[in-house]
């Protein structure tokens, strides 16, 4: 397809406006040409490649375009030719991608290459990092530049459909890894976003370490079959017990510290590993749950990193790593928390064996965190608790509906209320009139900083949260 246009009109027009066009040639200032009155006799350009013909960006610069005939063309300017490179036939979201004009070839007075490295960057924002073919809609922009002057000449050229394969990426990564125990040949597949490997190329499971100890590789989907060594990456450091370092095929494998759950996180475009203790959730069992297990506060966490919950404290305490009727290893205490302005802080030890009491918190309910990186802990005073969201009224600070202390006890473990839900929407559980501390997730299964909760039917229910209850949730009871 040709499209010839009458280049000394644009010349001529090139002097006198001044209006940006709506085609804007990026990073040039330029004008707009009124529509060719006079015989299209200046530029002819035809395609070098047919509609739907392959491409493959590894082989450089494709040619795509030849200018076969460029007469009057301004004097002292340059022919600019931007390629536009969309998903679709709309055109919608195309990426601009400036192409190499050079001296014809095969008897054209001009040549227009793409360059591989725009084009594939343009490839890239379009579709994401995956190395596979991808069908992409082009079509062409001329330009006459003059330093920082540009006159649009208009479409050359005609819309094509290319198959494109992307630059080689200069590695792979498989839609599919697991976690190898070597001892035993057991494999435990990792868990992905639902984003392509290639965007996001981390790879995660959690998983329970026994006494019977458990040495690590990652294997591929392709190598879980045969989970032949060369094809499984180990931990490339010499230190076994590494918690994190570099992956690399064939390696030896790697250990874990203690026994325990833990997350286990790959990056496969880096090829690194990490490793981190993984409890979902850790129960405080002290004076004011009457040294109980069973009646412990619960702690919980969206990242296994930090840990928080609304616990009484009534005398000294420590924490347990599982809810259950007997007292369970590892644990968490000896130590002695300090004031900090309204809070209290203090470091934990993280004991494998029996861990001693913390102390020095006042009697009181407390918001209180954990971060298992560096053992920290801070205890807050909790003055109230609320609901507020647009389930229950409005995000406001004045549409919230309170919770009420139950009972004349020393510190309150059981809070209520009558609160009236719209039937839709979200909420969520508040201190202190305000979002440093709060609880979401879901209503049965409440999480510390969780997600918005979803309403229930509407209606006025009494809710009842009980602080020492292992596993924290509400007590719902519709009263109208």
């Amino acid at each position: 397809m040709k499209l010839r246009l009458n280049i000394a009109l644009f010349a001529a027009l090139a002097l006198g406006l001044a209006a940006c066009s709506d085609d804007e040639y990026k990073g040039i200032a330029q004008v707009t040409p009124a529509e060719p009155t006079m015989p299209a006799d200046g530029i002819t350009a035809v395609d070098v490649v047919a509609n739907g013909a392959a491409v493959d960006l590894n082989d450089g610069a494709a040619r795509l375009l030849n200018v076969t005939e460029l007469k009057d063309f301004p004097a002292g300017s340059e022919l600019h030719v931007v390629m536009k490179v969309a998903k679709d036939q709309s055109m919608a979201d195309a990426q601009n991608v400036v192409m190499v004009t050079t001296d014809g070839v095969d008897g054209a007075v001009k040549s227009c290459n793409a360059p591989n490295t725009e084009f594939n960057k343009a490839i890239q924002a379009l579709f994401g990092k995956n190395p596979s073919e991808k069908t992409v809609y082009v079509n062409y922009t001329a330009y006459a530049v003059d330093g920082t002057s540009s006159v649009l000449l208009g479409a050359v050229g005609a819309a094509q459909m290319l198959k494109v394969t992307p630059m080689d990426l200069g590695y792979e990564i498989e839609p599919e890894y697991y976690l190898v125990n070597t001892l035993d040949n057991s494999t435990y597949k990792m868990n992905h976003s639902n984003q392509d490997v290639y965007d996001d190329p981390s790879f995660s499971v959690v998983i329970n370490v026994g006494g019977e100890g458990f040495a690590w590789k990652v294997a591929p989907a392709s190598a879980v079959a045969s989970l032949d060594d060369s094809k499984l990456y180990g931990n490339a450091e010499p230190v076994a017990l590494a918690t994190e370092g570099a992956l690399a095929l064939g390696a030896e494998a790697g250990d874990f510290e203690e026994v325990g759950p833990y997350q286990f996180t790959v990056n496969m475009e880096a090829l690194t590993f990490e490793y981190k203790s993984a409890y979902k959730a850790l129960y405080v069992v002290g004076g004011a749950q009457g040294w109980s297990p069973a009646g412990s506060s619960q702690m919980t966490t969206k990242d296994y990193e930090t840990y928080g919950g609304f616990v009484p404290v009534d005398g000294e305490f420590k924490i347990i790593t599982t809810g259950g009727p007997d007292w369970s290893e590892p644990q968490i205490g000896s130590c002695e928390f300090a004031k900090d302005g309204d809070s209290y802080v203090a470091v934990a030890k993280f004991e494998q064996g029996q861990a001693g009491n913390m102390s020095g918190i006042p009697t009181g309910l407390w918001a209180l965190t954990f971060k298992m990186s560096d053992k920290t802990m801070k205890a807050s005073p909790v003055t109230s608790l609320e609901f507020i969201g647009d389930a229950t009224g409005g995000w406001g600070d004045a549409d919230v509906q309170a919770l009420n202390p139950v009972g004349e006890g020393a510190v309150a473990v059981v809070w209520e209320g009558n609160i009236t839900f719209s039937g839709s929407g979200e909420y969520k559980i508040r201190a202190n009139h305000g979002w440093s501390f709060s609880l979401g997730g879901a209503a049965d299964q409440l999480i510390w900083d969780g997600s918005n909760i979803a309403s229930p039917a509407a209606g006025t229910y009494k809710v009842t949260l009980n602080l020492n209850d292992p596993v924290v949730h509400l007590d719902m009871q519709k009263v109208d």
